[in-house]
């Protein structure tokens, strides 16, 4: 793995050591078992796109990523109850997705543009893998998360959606040789548990709608691979240009399912601002 520079004695990067990646969107956040593990005295930022020597991370580093998550998680947390005031105005889902993603890259390509140290060697790096992840995963996490909600209570689809902490664990365990800490197994259980007493008052399944279930019983899994791809390519770019290659790729995505099944648009000034 090239990309990858790793300090010895390790032959080979290990995830523990290259250490979290950088948040995107989703559900988009990218959040993953091996971010539990104790940090590693290996663990290096992602390079520039000019490859020179990294940088340390400064004093509560760690702390303000704390606290970006647990912000980012809240905002995420919200994004269902929108939605469901969409579909009740008459947007399906690929709708409501496309307007979400087309007004988040009018504030992230900006943003990108002017934070990125090289457009170009970013992309070469790091954006092209996270537009082709976008695109295929992305818009099939995205997709099933948010059919899911059509069909469920909000809390019962969370509640679902979060087995991922521990397919994340499994998927480290057996795949890249990684040992979770009893630690990381005791906060991926605090954090399931802690779902599903969130969704316990509606957590029944109502009527029953085939594709829905399949939708709330695929999200997890489906976001459990777009995590592990995307994963090796966020620590090379920079988060603004890392979350555009990301929300390009979904975009473009909902651009062709809106071609072949039609676009459905806001029908009163509330629905828009909800859409905002």
């Amino acid at each position: 793995r090239p990309a990858f520079r790793v300090n010895p004695p390790h032959p080979t990067p290990c995830r523990a050591c290259v250490g979290p990646a950088w948040p995107l969107a989703g559900a988009d956040v990218i959040s993953v078992g091996s971010h539990l593990h104790a940090a590693s005295p290996h663990r290096i930022p992602y390079p520039a796109p000019s490859m020179s020597a990294p940088t340390p991370p400064g004093p509560g580093a760690e702390t303000r990523a704390v606290a970006v998550a647990a912000l980012g998680s809240s905002l995420v947390g919200s994004v269902p109850y929108f939605a469901i005031g969409l579909y009740h105005g008459g947007m399906d889902v690929a709708s409501v997705l496309l307007g979400r993603y087309a007004i988040a890259l009018m504030i992230l390509i900006p943003l990108a543009i002017w934070t990125s140290p090289g457009l170009r060697a970013e992309w070469n790096a790091a954006g092209r893998g996270l537009f082709l992840n976008g695109l295929t995963l992305g818009v099939a996490q995205t997709y099933t998360y948010f059919r899911a909600v059509e069909s469920f209570p909000s809390s019962v689809v969370i509640t679902v959606f979060f087995v991922y902490p521990m397919i994340m664990l499994a998927v480290d365990r057996y795949l890249f040789s990684i040992t979770p800490r009893w630690s990381s197994i005791a906060a991926v259980g605090l954090i399931f548990t802690g779902a599903m007493l969130a969704g316990w008052p509606s957590l029944s399944i109502g009527e029953v709608d085939p594709v829905g279930i399949l939708c709330l019983l695929a999200t997890p899994f489906v976001y459990s691979a777009y995590v592990a791809i995307a994963y090796r390519y966020t620590r090379q770019a920079t988060p603004f240009v890392g979350a555009s290659a990301i929300y390009l790729g979904i975009g473009l995505g909902y651009v062709i399912v809106a071609m072949f099944h039609g676009l459905r648009l806001p029908v009163d000034a509330q629905a828009w601002q909800s859409l905002l």
